[in-house]
């Protein structure tokens, strides 16, 4: 996520002023606007509504964003402990990559970029992200302790989000 906070993931824009020739700045998802991180993840029609579904799936307010930076913040807003808040946030970067998965699924592997389909990738990943024990790390097939994570603070309660993306 901090490469999207500082604009430094390969969007079409970014490509562009890279000078790499990349066809059209349009979103690979929607079609309709310039593909930026913060039309990508909070104004692209596929991603407004994943964030409409999840809303609904955890039973939280409609999630507004117009940038980045809000949707890291939403969680903020959620009623609930620190722990309820916690998996709110797990969540927002769940999708924040289940969203760029499906944008790169559609731009290389001619993927469909439904939002069904990709909301369904946030909900399995969700799951297995709030399932693994905090305690336990699997790495390259070797079990062993986290005893605390570099990435981010608000881990520490709960595993970091991106191991689920090393047990594939």
């Amino acid at each position: 996520m901090w490469r999207a906070v500082l604009d430094r993931i390969p969007t079409r824009v970014a490509l562009r002023k890279r000078n790499i020739s990349v066809g059209s700045d349009l979103c690979v998802l929607c079609g309709d606007g310039i593909e930026t991180v913060d039309h990508l993840f909070s104004a692209c029609n596929k991603s407004l509504r994943v964030w409409e579904r999840l809303s609904e799936w955890m039973k939280i307010p409609h999630i507004y964003a117009f940038s980045i930076f809000d949707l890291l913040e939403v969680h903020k807003g959620v009623d609930g402990d620190y722990k309820a808040k916690d998996i709110v946030k797990g969540l927002i970067l769940v999708t924040c990559w289940a969203i760029w998965k499906a944008r790169n699924a559609k731009n290389f592997s001619d993927g469909k970029g439904d939002s069904g389909e990709f909301f369904g990738e946030v909900r399995s990943l969700g799951f297995l992200w709030l399932k693994i024990d905090p305690n336990t790390v699997i790495l390259f097939g070797e079990i062993g302790v986290i005893t605390h994570c570099i990435c981010c603070s608000w881990c520490l309660m709960r595993s970091c989000f991106l191991r689920p993306a090393v047990l594939q």
